[in-house]
């Protein structure tokens, strides 16, 4: 009987059934893992490798796709997120009994917020 077929026989496989199971058949079966290992590790290895590879020879390239999704959210902030000029800033901040800080820091919480909602994008 393979180890498969004794695994399916321990149904519902409870944690100490498995764990006396995986212990009693660890060394029965060393020499097969270690040769799988190894034969997954070196085909990791290559594609590693060939990957670097693809990488390096890309490096300094423009990525168009990349660049036209930033540059369209790029876009959108410049038209969706205002940011107030210093004139606009000392008026709030008369109406606000001369406290520009504290509309500042509004200020600038809101053009934070509006502009990673836009950057958000980058992720979907």
């Amino acid at each position: 009987m393979d180890v498969v077929s004794e695994w399916r026989q321990i149904v519902p496989p409870n944690p100490l059934t498995a764990a006396k199971f995986a212990l009693d058949h660890y060394g029965k079966y060393e020499e097969l893992f270690t040769r799988l290992f190894r034969d997954f590790w070196q085909e990791l290895r290559k594609e590693l490798n060939k990957f670097r590879q693809e990488i390096k020879e890309q490096q300094g390239t423009d990525d168009v796709e990349s660049k036209r999704v930033v540059g369209n959210i790029l876009s959108e902030c410049r038209e969706s997120v205002t940011i107030s000029d210093n004139q606009e800033v000392l008026e709030q901040g008369k109406l606000l009994n001369s406290n520009y800080t504290a509309y500042y820091n509004q200020l600038l919480w809101k053009t934070r917020t509006a502009l990673s909602v836009n950057f958000l994008k980058l992720d979907g």
